[in-house]
């Protein structure tokens, strides 16, 4: 009998041992998963804050994998982008801001003249991931935008004389 328990105790002291092993492994691999960023996290964000009766588009971007750095913002108008917009502007968010989100930078682009139609135009405007892979990339809120600038150029439509300066 005394033989047994001391077999006993000695599988009870081994197990002991390799059971606090695995509980420290999944700790780790848990405390590993946290950091990671989650898989709906995305690469870009930001928002498209104003276009305002001057063209002037304004808002800010972020890369939330890569927040010190500096992203581009692409502008397509009258659809998506791949989805029959027009390509209009690619600038670089690098306004320095403190809101709304710590690392934002801002950035501000004009309407192309020819836009200053008075019909309304829908405008889509993306964050560009600073990884580059496209599905990092994320169309901003407040995307899209309907705008509509009236032209103030001389030009002749339907018999009507328009007066003005060009933006």
């Amino acid at each position: 009998w005394a033989r047994r328990l001391r077999c006993r105790r000695r599988m009870f002291v081994r197990r002991r041992p390799a059971r606090l092993c695995v509980l420290a492994v999944v700790a780790c691999l848990a405390e590993a998963l946290v950091a990671l960023p989650a898989a709906s996290e995305p690469g870009a964000t930001g928002a498209l804050e104003t276009v305002d009766q001057n063209g002037i588009v304004s808002g800010w971007a972020l890369d939330a994998r890569a927040p010190s750095r500096s992203i581009s913002v692409h502008a397509y108008v009258d659809g998506p982008a791949g989805g029959g917009g027009t390509f209009i502007a690619a600038v670089p968010a690098d306004i320095p801001r403190s809101a709304p989100v710590a690392g934002a930078t801002g950035f501000r682009f004009p309407i192309p003249s020819p836009l200053w139609d008075g019909r309304p135009h829908r405008l889509y405007v993306y964050a560009i991931a600073a990884s580059g892979v496209p599905s990092d990339h994320a169309v901003l809120p407040g995307s899209p935008h309907t705008f509509l600038l009236n032209s103030s150029v001389i030009r002749l439509d339907n018999g009507v004389i328009r007066v003005g300066v060009e933006p």
